[in-house]
């Protein structure tokens, strides 16, 4: 317990003392984000500025001494990796079919070469599905997949840090469920990293975490959860404490996609983008995420501990919030 609190601490401090410290080079190199028509700021802000959770999480893992778990090394090292070329991304745009294939090509080695894969899917009242042949596959979607909701929902002031300090910590508890102490570290580290970075980009902005930041925490948070499942957390308990950015993202490509509208252009019209342009202030739209997220992850705790009737009744509480909420932002005319 001592060397958690130590990692957690640590990766708080680092990621506080380093943000501003890279904010300064990236004004220094002029890369910024500025403004256009499907921004949701008004002002220049340096990106990049998640370069600092990167050391922030690998020092804390260090202190807390779980980089001889080959699943943590290969996971982290993967993400570093997606983190990087997000960095390239944030000084100079890359085409968005490169920037894919080459997360493509990471979740690919983790999952198939590696071997951290999801086994074993299932839902309560509809059984167990063994993937068998198709686990690593299914596992490398997962693995671009979310990377990519948590790099569409990094858009207001404060949303992506929140997120990833509330389900840090949530996974981390479920990692103490499991027994795991690397899943509890590395989980408690990405939530400490975050945090440190929180004040450098909540409730006012003055660096972006850009998708160093959101590229590094989304395939990181998505690997805890293939490790928790394979550790004999149900796949919806250890998916649970993400559900606000994957219920947001696929929300919004499903309606993008009957409209016949490009999945990867740029654009304004995910849940969050479409209230905060409605009027909220990025402060509310964040708090209300968040809470959706400490909602979610106190379910992702109760699923994991309870039998399968208080599953399908978690389950249909959390979903049916979330379609409350989206029935709400959809019935306002977008400005």
């Amino acid at each position: 317990m001592t060397m958690l609190f130590a990692a957690t601490m640590v990766a708080v401090s680092v990621s506080f003392v380093l943000t501003p410290l890279t904010r300064r080079v990236l004004l220094k190199f002029g890369i910024l984000d500025v403004p256009n028509d499907r921004s949701l700021h008004e002002q220049p802000i340096p990106r990049g500025g998640g370069a600092s959770v990167l050391l922030a999480v690998v020092v804390g893992c260090l202190v807390g001494n779980v980089l001889d778990e080959t699943w943590l090394r290969w996971a982290l090292g993967m993400a570093l990796l997606v983190g990087i070329l997000g960095l390239v991304d944030d000084v100079r745009p890359l085409d968005a079919r490169v920037r894919l294939l080459l997360q493509c090509l990471a979740a690919v080695f983790l999952a198939y070469v590696v071997g951290l894969e999801m086994r074993v899917l299932g839902l309560p009242g509809l059984g167990l599905f063994d993937l068998g042949i198709v686990a690593w596959p299914v596992t490398a979607f997962w693995l671009v997949g979310y990377t990519n909701s948590f790099n569409f929902m990094d858009g207001i002031n404060g949303i992506a840090a929140m997120h990833s300090v509330v389900a840090g910590v949530f996974l981390a508890l479920l990692g103490i469920v499991a027994g795991d102490y690397s899943v509890t570290v590395i989980s408690m580290c990405i939530a400490g990293s975050a945090l440190g970075f929180l004040p450098w980009n909540f409730p006012r902005a003055s660096v972006f975490m850009g998708d160093v930041g959101s590229a590094f925490y989304g395939f990181l948070l998505a690997s805890v959860v293939v490790r928790l499942e394979r550790l004999g957390i149900p796949i919806a308990a250890a998916m649970l404490p993400l559900f606000p950015f994957l219920f947001d993202t696929t929300i919004t490509l499903v309606r993008r996609a009957f409209k016949g509208e490009r999945l990867l252009s740029a654009h304004r019209s995910h849940l969050y983008q479409r209230i905060t342009v409605r009027g909220w202030s990025h402060t509310k739209v964040t708090v209300l995420w968040s809470l959706l997220a400490l909602m979610s992850g106190v379910s992702a705790l109760g699923y994991a501990l309870q039998g399968e009737g208080a599953r399908i009744a978690i389950l249909l509480v959390v979903t049916l919030v979330h379609a409350a909420l989206a029935a709400w932002v959809l019935s306002r005319r977008a400005i």
